[in-house]
């Protein structure tokens, strides 16, 4: 889903919603809590055959919802319209070096730092 803008993060029993980045590989979208995992996924995703040569990375929110209706949580990816996020390639290394140094052997999570 495409949105206008993206509302600040937010946690209660019914909604669990957290800003980020979404990176687009062919057809299907990843979610990211900070820019440093979601470049090295898209620079290493633009590899053929998987995503050609580009690398796509939009501001984006990962939002869980309950839906009293359905009698369970429904996931979607709210995509910023116009929030294409470009690197300059010559911060590549300083981006990578940056996810590197937010790698933590003990979890599988990536730290989102403020």
């Amino acid at each position: 889903m495409t949105v206008t803008r993206r509302r600040a993060s937010s946690s209660t029993p019914a909604l669990e919603r957290a800003n980020g980045y979404a990176v687009r590989v062919g057809e299907g979208w990843f979610w990211f809590p900070a820019i440093e995992p979601a470049y090295v996924f898209a620079r290493t995703a633009r590899m053929p055959p998987a995503g050609g040569g580009s690398i796509y990375i939009v501001e984006a929110a990962h939002e869980v919802r309950f839906d009293e209706k359905l009698g369970r949580d429904v996931f979607s990816l709210l995509i910023l319209d116009g929030g294409d996020v470009s690197v300059d390639p010559a911060l590549d290394a300083d981006m990578v070096r940056r996810f590197v140094d937010g790698l933590d052997s003990s979890s599988a999570h990536w730290p989102v730092r403020s």
